[in-house]
């Protein structure tokens, strides 16, 4: 599996474990070539602030630059961030 780092020390917390209000930055993201171009492109880049905002039928509305997302539990576990 690949990934792409920020800081190889903290491994970080996958956002299906956050709960709403739950904020911090991203530090990795994991899966295959496809999936992270695909996070990437909706703004899930490593360095970036994120807040969980809610849980609605197992998917997570995510706050990143700006915009609400709502991502399943699948793709939220494949985006770690560092909780402040």
């Amino acid at each position: 599996m690949q990934s792409t780092t920020a800081a190889s020390a903290d491994p970080g917390t996958p956002l299906s474990f956050a709960k709403a209000g739950d904020c911090g930055v991203i530090v990795r993201i994991s899966g295959d070539t496809g999936t992270r171009k695909f996070l990437n492109d909706l703004g899930f880049t490593v360095g970036t602030h994120v807040q969980a905002v809610s849980d609605v039928k197992g998917s997570k509305i995510l706050a990143v630059r700006g915009s609400r997302i709502a991502v399943d539990s699948r793709m939220a576990s494949k985006i770690y961030f560092r909780p402040e």
